[in-house]
């Protein structure tokens, strides 16, 4: 007796391709998704890891900073140790210049960093300025050290334990540097970063 073979029905085969072209699809979702996801990750990672940079050249720089003053465009005495205070979230005044040890060519080297906001975006960038001599008068060489950032905040430690948000080494009772620096950077991602340092040889 011969066994009949039972065959697939056409609306069998339509069920079947209905499931696998499912399939498909949910599987190249999670897939697209898993590589969003990926991507995210590493995007943040990056930015940690060049906040994490820039905070260590900040506080690389001001650990070496010395007693010589500068120069300012027009020739005029520039402080030693000079922090100014952001008149407003918008401005790009939130800058700390001083002297530090330690240049190209082995002597010291005038330096500076600032919050600089950018015309149409949402967040500025942080930005290390360059003198070729602490007395030059000539524009400094810019580096941007960090992007996506929404605010920088510097403050200074006297010698009463309180945070000062303007330091001019020129001016008493706040002459030389301070005991510490403390630096608070708003990130476009969300949240604040907090680094402190203490500044060796500080009165």
């Amino acid at each position: 007796m011969i066994a009949r073979q039972r065959a697939f029905t056409l609306i069998e085969v339509l069920v079947a391709m209905t499931l696998v072209a499912l399939l498909g699809v949910l599987g190249y979702r999670g897939l697209e998704s898993t590589r969003r996801t990926a991507d995210h990750l590493g995007r943040n990672a990056r930015q940690w890891q060049e906040v994490a940079l820039a905070s260590d050249r900040f506080g690389r720089d001001v650990r070496q900073a010395i007693d010589r003053p500068g120069r300012r465009g027009n020739g005029e005495p520039s402080p030693a140790w000079w922090g100014r205070r952001a008149l407003d979230e918008a401005a790009d005044a939130a800058q700390l210049t001083f002297t530090r040890l330690g240049g190209a060519n082995g002597d010291s080297q005038r330096l500076a960093y600032r919050w600089r906001a950018l015309p149409g975006e949402p967040a500025g960038q942080l930005e290390l300025l360059l003198w070729t001599s602490p007395e030059s008068t000539q524009p400094p060489r810019q580096y941007v050290l960090l992007h996506n950032v929404r605010r920088m905040e510097l403050a200074y430690l006297d010698a009463e334990q309180q945070w000062q948000p303007e330091w001019n080494s020129l001016v008493p009772p706040r002459s030389g540097r301070p005991r510490a620096v403390r630096l608070r950077l708003e990130l476009a991602a969300g949240g604040w970063i907090e680094r402190r340092f203490d500044l060796p040889g500080a009165p």
